[in-house]
């Protein structure tokens, strides 16, 4: 299976470290993880340079990865790169991310879904058409395995569905 470009989306504050987990499992094209140094340089720019950011490299990509931790749902980017993805037909997964430790070797609550509050066009809820994956483990190990497993198969199924919503 040939490897995708995808665009990861998560909460950097709180899940950097579990991102990075996933970013450099090496299931996906090494042009869609970035450096943490670029993604520490977006954060601090303006939310128009931001936008543009966001909307440069979700055209480049097949396929919006959403790591969902505890306080995913909340955050504003995480929302409108939910939207323009949608918005560019690409496809979305979620990946939940929160029984990863962190660099403090925590694991975390589970957040919402974040595909809940997003409306589609045809005034449907978002969360009922993207998968959102949930290991069935418990151990970090086991979590890691789990999604390191079944990424390429729910990027995959992702793009293939992407016109259902």
């Amino acid at each position: 299976m040939a490897k995708r470009q995808v665009f990861f989306c998560f909460y950097y504050n709180r899940d950097s470290w579990r991102a990075s987990q996933v970013r450099n499992m090496g299931k996906v094209d090494g042009n869609s993880t970035f450096s943490d140094n670029d993604w520490e340089e977006v954060r601090y720019k303006s939310d128009i340079k931001i936008k543009e950011w966001i909307d440069k490299q979700l055209a480049m990509r097949s396929c919006l990865v959403v790591l969902v931790g505890y306080e995913t749902s909340e955050r504003k980017w995480v929302k409108y790169e939910i939207e323009k993805a949608m918005e560019l037909h690409k496809g979305i997964v979620g990946i939940r991310i929160d029984r990863l430790k962190n660099a403090s070797g925590n694991q975390d609550y589970e957040g919402c879904n974040p595909f809940f509050n997003v409306i589609t066009p045809s005034g449907h809820r978002l969360s009922n058409y993207v998968t959102l994956f949930k290991s069935s483990y418990y151990s970090s190990e086991y979590v890691y395995k789990d999604i390191k497993e079944h990424i390429e198969d729910l990027i995959e199924d992702a793009i293939n569905n992407r016109w259902n919503y």
